[in-house]
């Protein structure tokens, strides 16, 4: 310990030199203010943002109104008539069709008869009508011909033969080949019975065409029975493309 005197004595020496050193300079610096700062924690707090209030929807571009045109006030009244039309037309076809399945009903069936019957009348009186006007024209010239109708005491009067006539002519039938010929004439005689039943028939002329002629005899047989002469006798039929004369 003696030893090391001496040198912490020249250590203590050297440290007061350095100070007077410095404290010799320290007044030609310049003094600075001292700030006190308190150092204190920050807890940064993250906000979370408020969201945002919805912005309103952009108002819609008004349309100018467009003024459709004014309708009568009678079109809901026409709607309705059509409507009820419409549906008439469609109960008329579905009874239509009903009927058309089922047939016809009772009434129809007799209104059909009656207006047969009717239709049936007329067409008798229209023949007895014709027949009549035909007998006046025709009387004299029946009944001049004398040889054309015999019978075993006397001949058939004029209004049988036109009737026997009309009959005839209601099975002749001319062919279409021959309608426009005006020269054919055939000739037959015939033979009833009193009940009208063909006894017999005889070519009394030939008009030349074979065709002409078939069709007469198909005629002459077809028209058997004919109407009642009330006794046997003979009647000259004559056959032109006209008809019978």
């Amino acid at each position: 310990m003696k030893a090391l005197k001496p040198y912490l004595g020249l250590s203590l020496l050297l440290h007061f030199l350095l100070a007077g050193m410095f404290w010799l300079e320290w007044p030609s610096r310049k003094a600075y203010p001292t700030v006190e700062v308190r150092l204190v924690s920050l807890k940064t707090q993250i906000s979370t943002p408020s969201p945002r209030p919805a912005s309103p929807p952009p108002p819609r571009p008004r349309s100018s109104p467009v003024h459709s045109p004014r309708r009568s006030s009678s079109s809901p009244h026409k709607a309705r008539v059509r409507k009820k039309t419409a549906s008439l037309r469609r109960k008329v076809a579905k009874k239509a069709l009903s009927r058309r399945r089922s047939g016809p009903g009772p009434r129809k069936r007799r209104a059909e008869d009656r207006s047969e019957q009717l239709l049936k009348q007329r067409l008798a009186r229209l023949e007895e009508k014709i027949l009549s006007e035909k007998l006046s024209r025709l009387r004299q010239k029946v009944e001049g011909e004398g040889g054309g109708t015999s019978s075993g005491s006397s001949g058939p009067g004029a209004e049988f033969v036109l009737r026997l006539k009309t009959h005839l002519s209601a099975f002749f039938e001319v062919p279409l080949a021959l309608e426009k010929e005006k020269n054919l004439t055939a000739e037959i005689r015939l033979r009833l019975s009193a009940r009208g039943q063909l006894l017999d028939y005889q070519w009394i002329k030939h008009s030349g065409n074979a065709l002409f002629d078939r069709a007469a005899e198909a005629a002459i047989k077809a028209a058997a029975p004919y109407p009642a002469p009330g006794q046997p006798c003979t009647v000259r039929v004559i056959f032109t493309p006209r008809g019978l004369s």
